[in-house]
């Protein structure tokens, strides 16, 4: 059992890993895509989502297991929880739709500039929202406050 809960906790490292080079890469891109509008780089920015997705399913998984282990549920382990469902979802909902959104309009190649510009802020804001939640949680997990 002791071996299953090091094996455990060190993927949900390694999960967090991976979110943290999505979350971060993911930043830079927009950074990046701010300057020059590429089909290219809209593309790197889907392999980060990629990395992202399997990283929150490796956390979901074995912070599931870690819960159970740890036993009795803690203040910053629920908070941890809600965040990481809202870093989730907000993913599935806002971060899917405006990506697809961008592809789109990239793709067309004549398309308004306002609408263009407005729908990368979006995508400016909803990245780093989600890196600031994503400190926030690596926050909880490391200093556990309550």
């Amino acid at each position: 059992m002791e071996l299953l809960s090091k094996i455990s906790f060190f993927l949900h490292i390694l999960s967090a890993m991976l979110i943290a080079v999505s979350v971060f890469g993911f930043s830079m891109i927009e950074l990046a895509f701010g300057r020059e509008m590429t089909l290219s780089l809209h593309k790197l920015s889907l392999k980060f989502s990629n990395i992202a997705r399997n990283g929150g399913l490796l956390a979901l998984i074995t912070g599931i297991y870690n819960w159970f282990v740890i036993g009795n549920i803690q203040g910053w382990l629920i908070v941890k929880v809600i965040l990481f469902i809202w870093f989730v979802i907000s993913g599935v909902f806002v971060g899917v739709k405006y990506i697809s959104k961008r592809e789109k309009l990239l793709s067309e190649g004549q398309t308004p500039a306002d609408e263009m510009v407005k729908v990368n802020k979006i995508i400016k804001v909803y990245s780093r929202l989600n890196l600031i939640i994503f400190i926030l949680i690596v926050f909880l997990a490391v200093f556990r406050p309550f």
